[in-house]
């Protein structure tokens, strides 16, 4: 489906500027413990010179806000990824006619092409 195919390409766009923050500002590993030890703030809504604009931490993930889109990552040790439902989330901003069905099958189909 093109549709997904385009909104897919933003995602990944705006993932590489998940990582890109985290590495610069959260470092590389431990970052859920750090942030529960007060090491890094659990929220943050004021962030300058960035198309990223705040994020807040939940449970084992970090949601972070861009001027119209949210992309919501997962920790699991120190890896950064997301799940399927986060890419569904952010597809469900740009097209609601696409369901979490039709998100999970066009991943699998991602991760069936990437071998």
């Amino acid at each position: 489906m093109r549709d997904l195919d385009v909104i897919y390409s933003k995602f990944i766009e705006k993932l590489k500027l998940v990582l890109r923050y985290i590495l610069e500002n959260f470092g590389e590993k431990e970052i859920l413990m750090r942030k529960n030890q007060g090491l890094i703030q659990n929220r943050n809504f004021g962030i300058k010179n960035s198309q990223i604009k705040g994020y807040v931490f939940h449970g084992y993930g970090c949601d972070f806000r861009f001027k119209n889109e949210d992309v919501d990552i997962e920790f699991e040790n120190d890896n950064i990824g997301f799940t399927d439902w986060s890419f569904y989330l952010f597809v469900d901003g740009h097209n609601s006619e696409i369901t979490e069905a039709m998100c999970k099958a066009f991943l699998k189909e991602k991760l069936k092409n990437k071998n």
